[in-house]
């Protein structure tokens, strides 16, 4: 079973990158106070802010309000991903902070699309979980928990279920292409036209494989047959969590597939790069040994100094 050897510092791993991803994400997003100037009749909040009340919208997507609310938001995540105490509190106003900036950018966005699903997913079980407990700011000043000492799945519990909850949206994504395409979209032309369509759109990267592979028969071929083999592997995506050899092929299926997407159509979804690294790869556990490792040097070196 994935992460059963993890513990508090592969969580912390989790947690600090989890929110500085958001903190990129942030910053790197067209400034929030634009939406205050577009028509109040393009947003429908998404999900569960439909449940919002109209007048907090009214009030929210004032420029005013949206300057302060990006201020605290940067706030809230530098204090996230520093473990900065009460945890408890701080962990789950951080998450609070990103789903409201997501369903922002996803309700002037005119379809509900899933980019960022996994990673919201893996922000809110690490907000609502004791991840402030090692590689925190206050562990670093050599600070000590006052709690006792937890199970090691109370550790574990967070890191399999964000890769349980990113592994069901490739399942979701690759059964409802099968249920509404069905094998004709696999057949059909339907793949070289989104792609031909996808990269004659303006975006930031303006990669042009797709026209140079689309000019060759043989290539399309390819490119429909690589289409079949990542949506099985994306139906199967759950079993990556039980099966360590499954879990290696999926990889090797799953990640390039996310740079194949940015090279023929523009689209690439880096959030979730980062979390197949983070949650379906040792990598936490062995930056947990690491620091663990590089702390105990850092004390016997003090240790061994003259005159202590």
């Amino acid at each position: 079973m994935l992460h059963n050897q993890a513990g508090p510092g592969a969580l912390g791993v989790l947690r600090i990158t989890v929110f500085a991803v958001w903190i990129l994400a942030v910053l790197g997003s067209l400034p929030l106070t634009l939406a205050a100037g577009l028509p109040r009749e393009l947003f429908e909040a998404p999900g569960v802010l439909a449940l919002l009340p109209e007048p907090f919208w009214e009030v929210f997507l004032r420029e005013t309000t949206l300057v302060a609310f990006t201020a605290l938001l940067l706030v809230a995540l530098v204090a996230a991903a520093a473990g900065a105490g009460p945890f408890s509190i701080v962990g789950p106003l951080a998450f609070l902070g990103v789903l409201l900036f997501d369903g922002l950018q996803k309700g002037f966005a005119g379809y509900f699309n899933h980019n960022q699903f996994g990673l919201l997913y893996a922000t809110f079980f690490v907000a609502i979980s004791p991840a402030a407990d090692a590689l925190s700011l206050e562990r670093s000043r050599g600070g000590q928990s006052s709690r006792p000492p937890r199970p090691p799945g109370v550790y574990r519990f967070p890191l399999v279920a964000s890769a349980l909850a990113l592994s069901l949206t490739y399942f979701l994504v690759g059964s409802s292409r099968v249920a509404i395409g069905g094998w004709e979209i696999f057949a059909s032309d339907a793949l070289p036209g989104h792609l031909a369509l996808r990269t004659m759109e303006h975006t930031a990267t303006n990669f042009r494989l797709s026209f140079l592979l689309l000019a060759h028969a043989p290539l399309v071929f390819l490119l429909k047959a690589g289409f079949l083999v990542t949506t099985v592997f994306e139906v199967l995506s759950p079993l990556a969590l039980l099966r360590r050899g499954f879990r290696l092929a999926w990889l090797g299926v799953i990640v390039p597939f996310h740079f194949a997407t940015l090279l023929t159509m523009n689209i690439f979804f880096w959030e979730n790069v980062v979390l197949l690294a983070l949650l379906f790869t040792d990598l936490p556990r062995r930056v947990e040994e690491w620091v663990g490792a590089g702390r105990r040097r850092g004390r016997g070196a003090t240790g061994s100094r003259p005159g202590q």
